[in-house]
């Protein structure tokens, strides 16, 4: 079960981020992709799919999932973030950091039941992306 949910949230990641790809203005592409971001995570209120599936014990064809999942996210930030100017280590880690930051603030937010720093790390997305 938990394959066929990490199958349905790629693809909806790749929803999420195409803005990153296809819109020309990169700070354009980051905002419509942070909208999208939100609107799966339903504001902050809904778990990190990649967390919640990953827990101790998870078998390969989990974890390769969620792996998948989460590189179709890093690498569409990337790119925006090469697109706008920033060379290829400056724009891995930009968006390594953004992922860990929402990601991260979505634990927050799970387990202190705020969701302030998930908004602050959403709306600051372009901050971190952008040179």
């Amino acid at each position: 079960m938990a394959e066929a949910v990490l199958r349905r949230a790629t693809e909806l990641f790749g929803w999420a981020t195409e803005p990153m790809y296809a819109e020309p203005d990169p700070a354009t592409g980051i905002r419509e992709a942070a909208g999208r971001i939100n609107q799966l995570y339903a504001d902050g209120s809904m778990p990190c799919v990649a967390n919640a599936v990953t827990l101790s014990g998870a078998p390969e064809p989990v974890l390769a999932g969620a792996r998948e999942m989460s590189r179709i996210w890093v690498e569409g930030m990337e790119a925006v973030a090469r697109r706008a100017g920033r060379d290829a280590d400056s724009a891995r880690n930009a968006a390594q950091d953004a992922f860990v930051r929402i990601e991260g603030a979505l634990v927050y937010a799970r387990v202190f039941g705020d969701s302030a720093p998930y908004e602050r790390a959403l709306g600051g997305l372009g901050e971190l992306l952008l040179p």
